[in-house]
């Protein structure tokens, strides 16, 4: 059953996630916020909503993506050893593999991050602080706590853009102009090559991953008079087991992403000083909300000030990769190399070029900061 606008309300009927009366005597409301999925928010009077994703069954990897999101949803509200993964995640009201689709609830008043912090422009240190506390409740599962059939459920990968000098040609099928442009520069450019292979050289199987961090999959609920935020992580096809630095360093270029955007660099070659200066929005803005992201995350792991270090610069170096992966983001199916693309790369050679000075310039870290 292929889902649109018209037959979305009947296929929640048939799945008796409503009832006929809620058609006939309520106010409905269907709207598509399709992306690479198909996607539909459905609200019925103004409060109850559900959110139905459907994925092409046309490629494996896709049919195989929302299994496993579905499996991380059952992962959080069933598992004893993944208990701490509970309050972080989406209500799942209905998983239908056959028609590749689930449905979570959708909470009333809830907004993503990306949308809250272009309202309210600025970074709020206690909501980074509420995703440092969720992403080490994701990497507090046990993992040994899996047994063979659901631990296929995860491919044990890394992230694509890690390899993406050497793999290109194959995961870029279809290469656009501004993609081979991207690949031509990214190849010509020795430290983000050998950057990223030492990354992915690097990488861990070691916890539980969303693997998709950004703001658009944090989702923000409304207060009701609560002392701190409460979030939800959403969209959990990209999860598996694998590096947790890869998730805390997605989560610091989120914030790098927005500043970056104001740099005044020209894709040039430049130092991570000269960028800085050229900024017309001191970086030293994002500054606090990375500092409590990091300090809540880290204080929930457990770390103590050695291991603390190591996975600090990690996480910087990520975040360099993540912003590599931005630029092709913003390039795909434009005619050339935008602006704000090449910059990404140039940030991100900075970054890997000199990471414990990005640690501290760029992220307004320090190697010995220890969790309080």
């Amino acid at each position: 059953m292929f889902l649109t606008t018209d037959n979305v309300v009947h296929y929640l009927v048939a799945r008796g996630l409503l009832d006929t009366e809620a058609i006939v005597g309520g106010a409905i409301s269907v709207v598509e916020v399709s992306r690479r999925n198909r996607n539909f928010r459905v609200e019925v009077d103004g409060s109850a909503g559900f959110f139905v994703k459907q994925v092409p069954a046309l490629f494996t990897e896709t049919t195989g993506s929302i299994h496993r999101e579905a499996f991380c949803y059952d992962l959080g509200s069933s598992d004893p050893s993944f208990a701490s993964l509970r309050p972080y995640i989406a209500p799942l009201l209905d998983y239908d593999p056959r028609q590749h689709t689930l449905t979570v609830k959708v909470l009333h008043g809830a907004e993503n991050l990306n949308a809250f912090h272009s309202r309210v422009q600025r970074f709020p240190e206690d909501i980074a602080e509420a995703q440092g506390r969720a992403l080490g409740a994701v990497h507090h599962g046990q993992i040994g706590s899996l047994n063979g059939a659901s631990s296929r459920v995860f491919p044990r990968i890394a992230p694509w853009v890690l390899t993406i000098a050497q793999t290109a040609e194959s995961v870029f099928t279809n290469m656009g102009p501004s993609t081979r442009e991207l690949v031509d520069l990214l190849r010509r450019n020795p430290i983000l090559v050998q950057g990223l292979y030492v990354l992915s050289t690097r990488w861990r199987q070691e916890t539980l991953i969303h693997g998709d961090i950004k703001w658009d999959n944090f989702i923000l609920l409304k207060s009701d008079g609560q002392e701190s935020p409460a979030l939800r992580m959403v969209d959990w096809e990209l999860a598996d087991i694998g590096d947790s630095a890869w998730d805390v360093g997605c989560a610091f270029a989120s914030y790098i992403q927005h500043w970056l955007a104001t740099l005044g660099a020209d894709g040039s070659s430049e130092d991570i000083s000269t960028l800085i200066l050229k900024a017309p929005h001191r970086v030293e803005s994002i500054w606090p909300a990375i500092r409590s992201l990091w300090h809540a995350y880290s204080q929930k792991r457990g770390f103590q000030l050695d291991e603390a270090g190591r996975e600090m610069r990690a996480a910087a170096n990520f975040a360099a990769a993540r912003l590599v992966l931005t630029a092709f983001e913003m390039s795909i199916r434009m005619p050339n190399v935008t602006r704000t693309s090449a910059v990404a790369l140039q940030l991100a050679t900075a970054m890997m070029a000199a990471p414990d000075i990005a640690v501290r310039d760029i992220l307004g870290l320090t190697q010995a900061e220890k969790p309080n």
